[in-house]
């Protein structure tokens, strides 16, 4: 097992290009999460990302046969990531975009709390600090600078769904490394999405029954390939290499620069400059970030 405290420059631009992805995913699934249900879309999703996965590892001639013992491993890996896009789905239907962003940001600190039983994993005080300063200036992203909008956050149901699903996504990094057995990393994620398909076709079933696919309009259907191709399958492949070469800590920190890439893709797509405490806010979390990956206390301390 691949197993480096601070990675390489590729490592931390993986997870750079994985937060950018998933940033898009947040307005791209509000857009057609009315159009399935949420198990029934994360089924289609799945399915995609598999079959894109099943492509690659043909072309590279990488398959394994799973063994028996590794079908516990796959469903717990699978299970980190329905858990928390069938969450989201379903949040989206009854919360707001204000509301699930701020929420996204305690992903870290859920994360170092599962990595400590786990993985032995205990953060140091420097990198929980700079962990809080990165939440700090993502929130006050989210909120734009108020505090008036900040203590307008109050927790509905689809806010503790959502809450849910980000506990299952913090598990994926410290799993990830905990069931690490050196397998190929692109047959490991075809099977691991394989599994999740599955897991998606019984928990949706009724309603992958009862759906009119003829109904569901072309838009939907492309925004459920891009979900599928590169916020399922580009993104899973990039948690999954990042979370062997970094702390679990380290890997889901990135995720506080997720509501500055949705700043700037919103800047981007109205062609107009974010207010200024905005900006101060997207700066405040990407020194944050960075801080932290830099620290000295790069390597993951043992309980």
């Amino acid at each position: 097992m691949t197993q480096h405290g601070t990675g390489g420059v590729g490592t931390h631009l993986a997870l750079l290009l994985n937060v950018f992805l998933v940033s898009t995913s947040f307005p791209i699934g509000a857009a057609i999460t009315g159009a399935l249900e949420p198990a029934a879309l994360n089924c289609v999703r799945f399915a995609m990302a598999a079959a894109v996965f099943a492509v690659l590892v043909t072309l590279r001639r990488e398959w394994r046969r799973p063994r028996l013992r590794d079908g516990l491993r796959y469903l717990l890996l699978a299970g980190s990531l329905v858990g928390f896009f069938v969450a989201m789905f379903a949040a989206l239907r009854l919360t707001s975009a204000i509301n699930t962003s701020s929420l996204f940001t305690l992903v870290p600190l859920f994360s170092v709390a599962i990595a400590l039983p786990l993985l032995g994993q205990r953060t140091p005080p420097l990198q929980l600090a700079f962990m809080l300063l990165a939440a700090f200036g993502a929130l006050w992203v989210v909120f734009k600078g108020s505090l008036a909008n900040a203590l307008a956050l109050s927790l509905g149901e689809g806010d503790l769904i959502f809450i849910a699903g980000c506990v299952s996504l913090a598990a994926f990094s410290p799993l990830t490394r905990r069931l690490d057995v050196g397998e190929n990393l692109l047959s490991q994620t075809f099977w691991t999405l394989l599994v999740g398909t599955a897991m998606l076709a019984l928990i949706g079933a009724g309603d992958l029954a009862t759906t009119d696919w003829r109904a569901i309009p072309r838009t939907a259907w492309s925004g459920i390939a891009y979900l599928a191709v590169f916020t399922t399958a580009v993104t899973f492949y990039l948690m999954k290499y990042a979370s062997l070469r970094l702390p679990a800590a380290k890997v889901m920190s990135y995720s506080y620069l997720t509501p500055s890439f949705v700043v700037i893709l919103e800047a981007i797509r109205t062609g107009g400059m974010p207010a200024p405490t905005i900006l101060i806010g997207a700066g405040i979390t990407a020194l944050a970030t960075l801080f932290l990956q830099l620290s000295a206390t790069a390597r993951p301390q043992r309980a």
